[in-house]
């Protein structure tokens, strides 16, 4: 059974939709399982990609389902798996 994007084949009659924290494109050869969103991405479940973490937030491992707020006094560019001190004369909340 070939399943679309966001799904897995589970059995040979049925698909389920990815777990949160992971993947399926549509066009990929592996039917029967999703793969981890990399670090700096996140997935609520059933998609077909993962989405990049936003400015200021950070998904520091693989297979993440949100992206957290980067702590006072740091940031962080878009799709980023961790955040940095701001530079000397900058700040962020």
């Amino acid at each position: 059974l070939r399943c679309g994007g966001g799904n897995f084949t589970a059995s040979p009659a049925w698909c389920q939709a990815c777990p949160p924290g992971e993947y399926r494109q549509d066009n990929d050869t592996r039917y029967d399982e999703c793969i981890q969103c990399p670090p700096g991405f996140f997935s609520p479940g059933g998609e077909e990609t993962c989405a990049p973490c936003p400015a200021g937030q950070h998904s520091p491992v693989a297979g993440g389902v949100e992206c957290l707020l980067c702590p006072e006094g740091q940031a962080s560019e878009g799709a980023s798996p961790f955040c940095s001190p701001c530079a000397v004369g900058t700040y962020a909340k």
